[in-house]
């Protein structure tokens, strides 16, 4: 265990507390006393002074508690704390700078079979060195070797082109004792471009801003997904799409009355993906016009109001839906309509919507280095680590004040 005080200087306030306490302590009982001679005051004084004297002899027991109490207060405003035992812990190494860093490494895929790799290697040290880089595509072996010379504190870039692999391997160095690697993973990017017709609500497009997947594009030829807000899908769509308030029913359903001002407490859904997390009792709708089933509904229920449905989805396994997967919502998403874009509920369920009709990867493949948090621990050297202080200022604090008290109330008992 170790002692110490977080602010030493206020320890000067016990200097303070001492000169009080002795003043208070010597302090003579002198009262005016008028006399109509020298002799009398003299006579006077020197009776006062020995009675002084006698009375200051005895320590009083309120003189002892405020004193006590002042010292308390004045530690406590210092901060003590009491340091634990330290414990053995491993030294982390202390990170140094090669000589030859890597300032970057980076690819990108040419082909299905082919891809380009940039490098660049900088020589920090104040002499010319000769490095060498190896590039391995791995699983298959066929590699590049190659090497350079880089003048003091100069730069060195490489392209080379190899074969397209999952992942890209490279070794450089002065020589092949002292080397460094670094690895590119190849990533298909799950992404997709959106297209917006009809009515575009603000949060809306905020929402597909966000959304890291996704991408808003004016060219409707260039989409990967369409979002239909209040107007029809055209028919020469055949990609994903989400329908939003579309004017007509899907197929097999059919419009039925509209509603105002319609509360979702008493909505439910089928278990699936898109209303994973999502809870709808909480939402209102001032205007909605819920489907009602026809005679051969397609489509699979999402989630109903009563035996109506307000969001349906397709069925990309039926023979006769395809592949294309959609979704429609019977009522308008915009703030002005409900306040299911102004919850969380509206990001749950969007991101739900769109990682549904994007089942795959609809991006091009990238490399990325993959965030590897390496913790290297050096063996047979450790370090003292103090454990978490105990803090003693709060009990000096309660203690003081105990102390003030007892020491006011045993004063007035002593007066009376």
């Amino acid at each position: 265990m170790s002692f110490h005080f977080e602010s030493p200087w206020n320890l000067l306030w016990l200097l303070v507390v001492a000169s009080v306490a002795v003043f208070t302590l010597l302090r003579p009982t002198r009262r005016t006393v008028v006399v109509p001679s020298l002799r009398l005051w003299a006579q006077a004084a020197g009776a006062e002074s020995q009675s002084a004297s006698r009375r200051q002899k005895k320590i009083s027991l309120p003189w002892l508690l405020l004193l006590g109490g002042a010292v308390c207060g004045v530690l406590a405003m210092s901060k003590p704390q009491l340091r634990s035992p330290t414990t053995d812990a491993p030294v982390q190494p202390i990170p140094t700078v090669p000589s030859i860093p890597l300032e970057a490494f980076a690819a990108e895929p040419i082909s299905s079979d082919e891809a380009e790799v940039f490098i660049s290697l900088r020589n920090n040290s104040n002499q010319q060195q000769k490095v060498f880089v190896k590039l391995t595509p791995t699983p298959r072996a066929t590699g590049i070797d190659q090497s350079a010379t880089i003048a003091p504190n100069a730069t060195v870039s490489f392209i080379e082109r190899i074969v397209a692999a999952p992942m890209i391997e490279l070794s450089f160095g002065l020589d092949e004792q002292k080397t460094s690697k670094s690895q590119l993973v190849a990533r298909a990017r799950r992404n997709a471009k959106v297209a917006v017709i009809g009515r575009f609500p603000a949060l809306l497009r905020r929402y597909i801003e966000a959304d890291d997947i996704l991408e808003l594009t004016p060219n409707l030829n260039d989409a990967d997904v369409l979002v239909a807000s209040g107007i029809g899908i055209p028919k020469s769509w055949t990609k994903p799409a989400v329908s939003i308030n579309p004017p007509q029913a899907p197929t097999g359903w059919r419009r039925g009355e509209q509603l105002q001002n319609v509360s979702l407490t008493s909505a439910h859904g089928a278990t699936g993906p898109i209303l994973k997390h999502v809870d709808l009792s909480g939402i209102v709708i001032r205007r909605l016009t819920p489907w009602i089933p026809g005679d051969n509904p397609q489509q699979i229920v999402v989630a109903r109001l009563g035996d109506d449905a307000i969001i349906l989805r397709n069925d990309p396994s039926a023979t006769t839906s395809g592949l294309t997967r959609r979704v429609s919502i019977a009522f308008d998403c915009s703030a002005e309509n409900t306040n299911l874009p102004l919850t969380q509920q509206y990001v749950v369920l969007m991101g739900n919507i769109f990682r549904w009709i994007i089942p795959k990867p609809a991006g091009k493949t990238i490399y990325e280095q993959p965030q590897l948090e390496i913790k290297p621990v050096i063996g047979g050297e450790v370090s003292k680590r103090p454990q978490e202080n105990f803090q003693l200022w709060g009990y000096l604090t309660a203690i003081a004040i105990l102390l003030w008290i007892a020491g006011w109330i045993a004063s007035a008992d002593k007066k009376r």
